[in-house]
């Protein structure tokens, strides 16, 4: 789910997003995502997403 959504004059989007996945035993576990997308001529040319991996791993244990 995308919570925040900005692009800059540069072509720079900045996405905030609620990624969730099922693990085993059918739990849910929520992993907060930033990511940020270069785009030029209407295509990504450089993608990247940041979580904080203690978050996740806390929940998934």
């Amino acid at each position: 789910m995308i919570t925040d959504i900005a692009e800059a004059k540069s072509g720079v989007v900045l996405t905030q997003r609620l990624d969730r996945f099922r693990i085993k035993g059918g739990k849910w576990i929520d992993c907060p995502v930033m990511g940020a997308a270069r785009i030029e001529n209407g295509k990504i040319k450089e993608w990247r997403d940041y979580y904080d991996n203690l978050r996740l791993r806390a929940q998934m244990s």
